[in-house]
């Protein structure tokens, strides 16, 4: 994510780091059949914007938005050839000066300056990561290291550090997938949470991270959320809709970034659904008068130390327009959250929406 010091990042020189022109391997029919749909649909937002109700999300938008994020996810997965299985995995969590730092830096917030200085930083284990995927010509390793590699990169150095030897074996009922976000965990790859939420919106709308204005490894939201970067406007929580950038921020910590998936009214099944799931606390939560804004979001989240719950998935959130409160799941603390300030125990910094769609 962001450097805790700074709070935005630097890419790193070209030699020996420099990002090439780099595309997945080809995909077998097999393979090609384990993925999400890729359709690459660019959506006419501001023609969509003239029809949409405040709040409301229409069909359409909810659908192409939602195949795009599948597909953002699905390039960040694999496949992966191991132990002649063919494997998608959702890729684990990685954030600059995160808890899995100390695996591969011997500095809280390695020089990304130049590529000595970044080889200086690194621990014998990290020296030995970034060697094989220095051999597996990677693009940029010390992106994929660093949490902000393209899906491409991240796959290629997931699958060259399995050739190598590097996939621990993990004890039943844990699953091959397990073992590959295990490696990625102890390997320090994956990806932050500001780089998925960048190439998921680069996939939304049909344009590159440079053509939304936003640059690779760099927060365009600043460490607290608050800053509304250029191209992009804010939006209330009540208008938001699929495609919408979301940013949490919290005093301790350096806050999160979502894509909106999708935003609905609770209807009386919805609230029993969640209120099943989640517990007396959501029971209780949907005694209000609401209206209850249900949205689904999109990021790569923490791990913790390393727990499965980390990297790429789906999570919901619910507003209470009445009361002006959160409800949510916390995974980290397998219990659910109530508050008025935002979603899983953060403060809700803005909503963003690029292009003024």
């Amino acid at each position: 994510m962001t450097d805790p010091i700074s709070g935005s990042r630097s890419l790193l020189p070209p030699d020996p780091f420099a990002d090439t022109a780099e595309k997945p391997s080809p995909r077998s029919a097999a393979d090609q059949a384990l993925l999400p749909p890729d359709p690459f649909v660019t959506v006419d937002y501001r023609q969509l914007g003239r029809t949409m109700a405040v709040g409301a999300t229409p069909h359409n938008l909810t659908q192409t938005v939602g195949e795009q994020l599948d597909a953002t996810r699905g390039a960040y997965s694999g496949p992966y050839q191991v132990h002649g299985q063919s494997v998608m995995v959702a890729p684990q969590f990685r954030m600059n000066g995160g808890i899995n730092q100390r695996a591969i830096f011997n500095v809280d917030v390695p020089s990304q300056r130049d590529a000595r200085s970044f080889q200086q930083s690194l621990t014998n284990h990290g020296r030995v990561v970034f060697d094989v995927l220095v051999r597996a010509g990677v693009a940029n390793p010390a992106s994929v290291m660093l949490g902000y590699g393209s899906p491409a990169a991240l796959v290629k150095a997931t699958q060259a550090l399995c050739d190598a030897g590097k996939l621990p074996t993990l004890a039943p009922p844990a699953t091959l997938g397990d073992c590959i976000r295990k490696m990625q965990w102890d390997c320090g790859i994956g990806v932050d949470c500001v780089d998925y939420t960048m190439h998921a919106l680069s996939k939304i709308n049909g344009r590159s991270i440079e053509g939304l204005g936003l640059t690779p490894g760099v927060d365009p939201f600043s460490a607290d959320g608050k800053r509304c970067p250029p191209q992009f406007t804010r939006a209330s929580v009540l208008s938001a809709r699929p495609g919408d950038v979301m940013t949490l921020s919290d005093p301790g910590d350096v806050g999160h970034r979502v894509v909106v998936r999708d935003h609905t009214t609770a209807d009386a099944e919805t609230k029993r659904s969640l209120a099943q799931r989640w517990g007396t606390t959501a029971a209780a939560f949907f005694k209000g008068d609401g209206p209850f804004h249900v949205l689904t979001v999109d990021s790569s989240w923490g791990a913790g130390d390393g727990q499965p719950y980390g990297g790429a998935r789906t999570d919901t959130w619910v507003f209470d327009a009445g009361s002006k409160s959160w409800l949510s799941f916390s995974h980290h603390e397998n219990r659910t959250l109530v508050g008025t300030k935002g979603p899983a125990g953060e403060t809700l910094a803005g909503t963003y929406r690029w292009g003024g769609r």
